[in-house]
């Protein structure tokens, strides 16, 4: 459909439904300022090569490997043994974040045969898992101040 077409119709249809519209019952929308940034910093790089990636989950929703299920996701080369990654605009709730350090800058996590990371992982809480994946559960934290910092500590498994 043409822009302006699309323009018009939508001026058109908006203009004609008034539920469509903002009302002065209904509650504000939510300022910037209650928005809030979390601050990752990551130890235990074995080397300055490749990238460090971070993936953000508000839920256990494709925790903790589901690039695609994760709110958001960072990526940052490797130039020392450790970094900060910054995730802004995040609504106050209830989070967990995985992070990977691609050594070999293939855009994965290289894996042995029966799926155990080959390269350095970390969760949140910096728990280390036993038999299996971490869980969202024990991973996750709470944000409610405008910045939240937490520390993820890489290890080899």
């Amino acid at each position: 459909m043409r822009p302006m077409l699309r323009l018009f119709l939508t001026a058109t249809l908006a203009a004609m439904c008034p539920a469509w519209t903002a009302q002065a019952d209904d509650p504000p929308v939510t300022a910037a300022s209650s928005l809030s940034t979390l601050v990752v910093s990551i130890s235990g790089l074995p080397t300055a090569s490749g990238h460090v990636i971070a993936l953000l989950f508000p839920s256990d929703q494709g925790f903790p490997a589901s690039l695609t299920k994760a709110a958001q996701h960072q990526a940052m080369k490797v130039s020392s043994s450790s970094l900060e990654l910054r995730f802004p605009n995040l609504p106050a709730g209830t989070y967990a974040v995985t992070v990977y350090h691609d050594v070999n800058d293939n855009g994965k996590l290289d894996t042995n045969w029966i799926g155990i990371p080959k390269e350095p992982v970390g969760v949140s809480n910096n728990l280390r898992p036993r038999l299996g994946p971490p869980r969202f559960s024990e991973s996750s934290f709470t944000i409610s101040e405008p910045e939240h910092k937490i520390a993820v500590n890489l290890v080899t498994l």
